[in-house]
């Protein structure tokens, strides 16, 4: 059992490793765009204050976007892949913080290297594995929106489980105040784990106190609604059925459509799936630790699936309530496809656990070594591929953006053209638009280029 204890080890550290560094090395390819150039020319033109008032009355301004604002406001000097790796080794070491007070709490045999070993698994793996990762983790926007709270999260909960409140409630304030689909799902967390403590101890033991946290994270709530840019904004997106009236009804059967949309998710491609072998993995590694066995059982799972469920409700309610669809665009699902791929790990550890309890080790260890293999392939070819289609993309975007820059000083007329940019892969680049015959408005995507650069023309695709 040791050799493959050891064999598993191994094999884990290398797949972390090569899902941390090409994350990293593609990221050096990342470039401001959109969003990223549009808040930051704000800033620079009317400084962070005056540019929060602006987008809170007509946008969806809240505390985090005063630290997006502070962060854009630095656009010429710092890279963007310098918040890429800075926001990715953050969310490991929260993870790590929070995994590392539960494993403690319940008195888990795990060492310390081995909960590092799996924050980075969880995180990596989220990172690669999720549908939006553009949009979610390499655009600096979407990173900061999407990714960057979740740490606030982890150390919200680190230190309400280490009994210190007053930092617990400062952090899960600021979570609250961030997305509401991620409150729904914290609330879905909440209501699962009461139920699960309930279930276990036929009782409830209710201290005020140790919830002032939870009710730091409803006041955060209620601060986030009350925002009017947040209203300004959903009436500028229609849905698919903007006529739709919603009702008690209507939303149940969204769930549906939500949980047949969920299955997607994990058969939608080898990238998910392979998440329940490297449980598997994981499992083999832990096959002499009678600590992890006993606390990962069938009843465990229930909760957790359980849980869930209340979670991916939630966020569905949300999302139908605002946008009339129960889905939504990919990267709302950051948070919730991080849950659904732990779950799939720790499946996948049971797995594991029931497997090594009816074979030899001889027969393990090859299994072990064949599952490495069918991973480990797939995504070292998959990152490099990535890496050569992004590389190539950013050069031809640094020269576009030196060719507008050197344009300033004479420019050719009112319009210039641009041939179309490479495909940006993974970067999921937004395109500038081609001029249309419809309007003379230069539309947002082409206009921020034009207000970031302090262009004296107007900028469109050619075709």
């Amino acid at each position: 059992m040791w050799g493959t204890k050891k064999l598993a080890g191994y094999f884990l550290v290398f797949l972390a490793v090569l899902l941390s560094i090409g994350y990293i090395l593609i990221s050096f390819h990342t470039r401001y765009m959109f969003d990223d150039l549009g808040f930051s020319a704000l800033v620079r033109d009317n400084g962070i204050w005056a540019a929060f008032k602006i987008l809170y009355f007509s946008w969806e301004t809240i505390y985090n976007t005063l630290v997006l604002f502070f962060l854009l406001k630095w656009n010429n000097y710092i890279p963007p892949y310098f918040y890429n790796i800075s926001i990715f080794l953050l969310n490991i070491w929260c993870f790590y913080l929070l995994l590392k007070t539960i494993v403690r709490y319940h008195k888990i045999g795990i060492t310390s290297k081995e909960m590092l070993l799996l924050a980075v698994l969880v995180i990596s793996l989220t990172y690669f594995s999720g549908r939006a990762r553009g949009y979610a983790v390499y655009w600096v926007t979407g990173q900061i929106v999407y990714c960057l709270f979740l740490s606030y999260l982890f150390l919200g909960l680190y230190f309400w489980i280490k009994g210190r409140l007053f930092l617990a409630s400062v952090f899960m304030f600021l979570f609250a105040h961030t997305r509401i689909n991620y409150d729904a799902i914290f609330i879905g967390l909440y209501v699962g784990y009461i139920i699960s403590y309930w279930y276990e101890n036929n009782k409830l033991v209710f201290n005020l106190k140790s919830q002032i946290p939870f009710l730091f994270f409803l006041f955060g709530i209620i601060t986030y609604i009350i925002i009017p840019g947040n209203y300004v904004r959903l009436h500028s997106i229609r849905g698919p059925d903007p006529s739709l009236q919603i009702g008690v009804l209507v939303i149940m059967k969204g769930w549906i459509s939500a949980f047949k949309h969920m299955s997607g998710i994990v058969l939608g491609s080898w990238k998910q799936l392979m998440i329940l072998p490297i449980g598997l993995l994981i499992g083999f590694y832990f096959s002499n630790n009678a600590s992890v066995q006993r606390f990962i059982t069938p009843r465990f799972l229930l909760y957790y699936t359980l849980t869930f469920i209340i979670c991916y409700i939630g966020q569905s309610t949300v999302i139908y309530i605002s946008l009339k669809t129960p889905v939504g665009y990919n990267r709302i699902f950051f948070f919730l496809e991080m849950l659904l791929f732990i779950l799939m790990l720790l499946y996948g550890m049971f797995a594991a656990f029931f497997l090594q309890s009816r074979l030899s080790p001889k027969i393990i260890s090859p299994i072990g070594g064949f599952v490495f293999l069918a991973i480990i392939i797939p995504v070292s070819i998959d990152y490099y591929q990535s890496f050569k289609v992004t590389s190539v993309f950013a050069k031809a975007y640094d020269k576009r953006i030196q060719g507008l820059k050197d344009l300033r000083q004479h420019p050719p007329g009112k319009i210039v053209y641009v041939p179309k940019l490479p495909d940006s892969g993974v970067l999921e680049f937004m395109e500038i638009e081609p001029q249309s015959s419809n309007t003379t408005q230069l539309p947002d995507n082409n206009s921020v280029y034009v207000s970031y650069y302090n262009l004296p023309f107007k900028v469109y695709l050619a075709q």
